[in-house]
């Protein structure tokens, strides 16, 4: 089962490990009901260790804390890459970069500049939710996450326009879905920007309550030129800024969360869907001398929230996992929830065990950035990076990944094990792919990356 790899991997190498599908899962009868309506709200660039549910003691996040009293809450979930297109990619198809094939932001052609596409041959979670009878809508505003880069497939209707606010699109969503006349259910995937640097778009409604958002010198917006602005005027002062800007604005999208529960809970919606709180990554605030996101996978870039509730129909109580558990793994999971299968190649694993109580096997997630590819487990990570440099670190005595073992212990040296063997399948895959389909993109476009920070 190609599902279970990772974990067939690692028990090679020793580490004692096995799939998380190895046992059935009690789930209601949808042969006497209807299926759930399935809702996934993704946050772009939020860090797990910003929301108070995750110790953060700033009250940036009441109406997502309130949620994760009500849902299944993973305290070791993560994205395995370091920026959104990757990220996304991989939760819409579960399988990892080297077989979607979208790792990069874009580069220029003959025609201009063109940008990789999700492959038609893969299925999506919208394709596999539309084709089991589910209305299917997408509402984003991140220009990478579009119906010409491919995320549109199995979408009724996708909408997606760059630096849309949450509100906005919570509104357009509740609008498609009262205009709706079909009894399906459905399946939404909602994308907010709204907490991606600069972090200057939610000032106007600034208290001071994450501290002060003044500068002596106002960082760049263009992303290529905030490695030079650090280097001579990122200071305690300014980082300090910095993060309380970006408090500011995952307090804004915090509350645009709780007015769409809200609105759910008022059309009796809510308690008829699975609803998934997640983001595709984190961002750097100076951790390992970087700000923003799209390098190496330290924690603070790959660490997300994950948050799952379920209906009532279902018998979960709310509870705290420590599996270790990534985004590859929402698709086989959201797909069982209703009943659906998988499709065969998919690299993720089944977490309706886990959600209902039943227990899982632990097993590490794979993770990769900027040339670096790493493993990370419960206690260790190992991160194999170019010409073959290894390091290792001890998450229990050093969870922000800053000093590296000098010497190994055992668990280092099987992890390591297993990565390389890992990698080495995953680099036979990428050799024996035909290059991918890429697509020009238009001046709108490449000005939505150059806002992003993306391009000069």
């Amino acid at each position: 089962m190609i599902g279970c790899r990772l974990a067939l991997v690692v028990a090679a190498a020793g580490l004692g490990l096995a799939c998380a599908e190895d046992r059935a899962a009690r789930l209601p009868d949808f042969e006497q009901g209807a299926r759930p309506n399935v809702l996934v709200v993704l946050v772009d660039v939020l860090r797990r260790d910003h929301l108070g549910i995750y110790g953060y003691p700033l009250p940036t996040s009441p109406n997502i804390d309130a949620f994760a009293a009500e849902s299944h809450r993973f305290d070791n979930a993560y994205s395995h890459s370091t920026w959104t297109k990757p990220s996304v990619a991989t939760l819409f198809t579960s399988v990892y970069v080297d077989r979607h094939g979208l790792g990069r932001v874009g580069f220029d052609g003959e025609a201009g500049f063109r940008t990789d596409v999700l492959p038609l041959e893969l299925e999506t979670l919208a394709e596999r939710f539309q084709a089991a009878g589910y209305r299917t809508g997408g509402f984003g505003a991140n220009v990478h996450i579009g119906r010409k880069t491919g995320f549109g497939q199995g979408f009724e209707i996708f909408y997606q326009k760059r630096l849309d606010s949450a509100p906005r699109l919570n509104r357009l969503f509740l609008q498609w879905l009262d205009d709706g006349t079909s009894s399906a259910p459905f399946f939404t995937y909602m994308h907010y920007m709204d907490a991606h640097w600069p972090y200057t778009r939610k000032l106007p409604d600034e208290t001071g309550r994450f501290g002060s958002t003044r500068f002596e010198r106002k960082p760049p917006e263009t992303w290529t030129a905030v490695p030079a602005w650090v280097e001579k005027h990122l200071d305690a002062v300014a980082l300090a800024a910095l993060t309380a800007r970006y408090d500011q604005e995952i307090a804004w999208v915090d509350a645009a969360f709780g007015q769409l529960l809200a609105a759910l809970a008022e059309r009796e919606a809510l308690e008829e869907t699975v609803v998934v709180f997640v983001a595709d990554h984190g961002e750097g605030l100076n951790e390992h001398g970087e700000l923003q996101h799209g390098f190496a996978p330290y924690p603070e870039v790959t660490e997300i929230p994950l948050l799952i509730r379920l209906p009532a129909s279902y018998g979960s109580k709310p509870a705290v996992s420590e599996a270790v558990v990534g985004l590859v793994d929402l698709m086989p999971t959201l797909l069982a929830l209703v009943g659906l299968k998988a499709p065969a190649y998919t690299q993720g694993r089944n977490l309706v065990p886990l959600l209902l109580g039943e227990g899982a096997r632990e097993q590490p997630v794979y993770l990769d950035g900027a040339g670096v590819r790493a493993m990370r487990s419960a206690t260790h990570t190992v991160f194999l990076g170019p010409e073959g440099k290894r390091e290792c670190f001890d998450r229990q005595r050093d969870p922000m990944e800053l000093r590296p073992l000098a010497e190994e212990p055992a668990a280092c040296k099987r992890l390591a094990t297993a990565l390389e063997e890992w990698v080495r399948g995953l680099d036979n895959l990428a050799a024996g792919a035909e290059e991918g389909a890429t697509v020009a993109l238009d001046e709108e476009e490449v000005e939505a990356l150059r806002t992003l920070g993306y391009l000069n």
